[in-house]
């Protein structure tokens, strides 16, 4: 398991996390939210700092996707959904399935709308996290966390965030959290239950994003990574509804004499990313099963 831990340094203000637990990698916290304006003086600040990592990393930002320093770089993808108005994704852009899914899902008697950051959207987003100990094949890491923290982690960017709620027969049943970043809307969370998946709530709440985003004259809507090995199901629902693969440029800084050697030998991003991704998939497929057997999950009604 990759170990991630926010550092008391920061950059230009900026917090810092530490990825890994041998070849030690020192990135922005939140990284898709905060920009990095110099690259050069990023480097740079981070060198004065005497941080204890061995590689620095940094993405471009999303509205300049052409690289522009000399620093080693790969190319990471994003799932990107080009945005102009609300008509044109919904005829154009969304595909026949999810397009039906969505027309059900609006007639289906659940409501969605926009929340405000409060005690009755956080103990909503509480019992999400507590439905099931696994999601998506994976060990849930917020199952049954504590209120205070769940504040704290979905207090920040508030002054650019949107919190949108879906609710059925007076539950909330998904929500997620948009931040927006100059030109782009940026899914922060997004989470339903399983237990209502029949719904297609997820579906009625990306509607709402990307009304709200068009709205805004925002040219696209982020939605995580596209490709990983083990998401196939997910990475089907984003190009379903629209999404493309953006590659930006991912910076690789060496550090320490570790980080030169990690970065020659290509290890850098750690094991998992050298292995095939039909590995990956049967993978994921084990620790689904597995973690079903070991923990529980919620199953649809």
């Amino acid at each position: 398991m990759t170990r991630k831990r926010s550092i008391d340094n920061c950059v230009a203000g900026k917090e810092l996390q530490i990825i890994g637990s041998v070849v030690k990698t020192v990135r922005l916290r939140s990284e898709l939210f905060v920009r990095v304006e110099d690259a050069s003086c990023f480097v740079h600040e981070i060198r004065k700092a005497d941080i204890p990592a061995d590689i620095a990393t940094f993405l471009q930002d999303i509205s300049d996707p052409i690289p522009r320093y000399s620093f080693y770089h790969e190319s990471e993808k994003l799932a990107v959904l080009p945005i102009t108005t609300y008509d044109e994704w919904f005829s154009r852009q969304l595909h026949f399935k999810p397009r039906n899914k969505l027309r059900k899902a609006l007639k289906s008697g659940m409501e969605v709308h926009l929340q405000e950051f409060s005690e009755s959207l956080l103990h909503g987003i509480k019992a999400i996290y507590d439905e099931s100990p696994v999601r998506q094949g994976k060990r849930n890491r917020h199952y049954q966390k504590d209120l205070e923290l769940i504040k704290k982690e979905h207090g920040t960017f508030l002054d650019r965030s949107q919190f949108i709620a879906a609710y059925f027969a007076g539950e909330m049943i998904g929500f997620a959290k948009v931040t927006f970043c100059h030109e782009f809307g940026i899914f922060m969370n997004f989470l339903s239950k399983v237990s209502h998946r029949n719904k297609a709530v997820n579906n009625a709440i990306l509607a709402k994003a990307v009304e709200i985003c068009a709205e805004r004259g925002l040219k696209g809507l982020v939605y995580g990574a596209l490709g990983g090995g083990g998401t196939q199901g997910l990475d089907e629902f984003k190009i379903a509804n629209g999404f493309e693969c953006v590659e930006l440029p991912r910076y690789f800084v060496p550090l320490t004499w570790l980080g030169r050697m990690s970065l020659k030998a290509g290890l850098h991003r750690g094991v998992a990313q050298q292995m095939p991704q039909s590995f990956l998939r049967a993978a994921a497929k084990v620790r689904l099963r597995w973690n079903e057997l070991r923990f529980g999950a919620a199953r649809p009604a």
